[in-house]
């Protein structure tokens, strides 16, 4: 978050939502929606801050050939002035006088082609998930 014109107020980056949803035919299945505190400090003067944000997961769905979208919302409050707000692709952790170490944004994801192999880990047996457990004893 840039504030680059400052009059009044408080401005910063209150949360940002990580939604994923699958669609499924007519409707949509939210997998994951978390809702997640930066810890950013009010911005009372023209600034920049970045939030890094690490969301780690253990949601295990068999996908059913179907899309998923990840949606990546920033809340924020704003005081009196302009701003700009988004997801930088790429930045560094130091001022600009200094040799710079670069880290990318990204989203990173483990996917397989079925989590039947993953016995008996990651197994579901609702009826949501219908794997096919023939052959397999225990």
């Amino acid at each position: 978050m840039t504030v680059t014109a400052y009059t009044s107020g408080n401005f910063a980056i209150e949360s940002v939502q990580i939604v994923v949803k699958q669609v499924k035919g007519d409707y949509s299945e939210t997998l994951v929606d978390r809702l997640i505190d930066p810890g950013m400090a009010n911005m009372t003067s023209a600034t920049s801050q970045v939030a890094i944000i690490n969301l780690d997961t253990q949601t295990a769905k068999k996908v059913f050939d179907k899309p998923i979208t990840v949606q990546v919302k920033v809340n924020t409050t704003a005081g009196t002035g302009t701003y700009q707000c988004g997801i930088v692709p790429l930045f560094c952790y130091f001022s600009a006088h200094t040799p710079k170490t670069w880290t990318p944004s990204s989203i990173v994801m483990h996917l397989h082609g079925a989590l039947d192999h993953a016995f008996p880990i990651f197994r579901n047996e609702d009826n949501e998930n219908l794997l096919d457990h023939s052959g397999i004893g225990i």
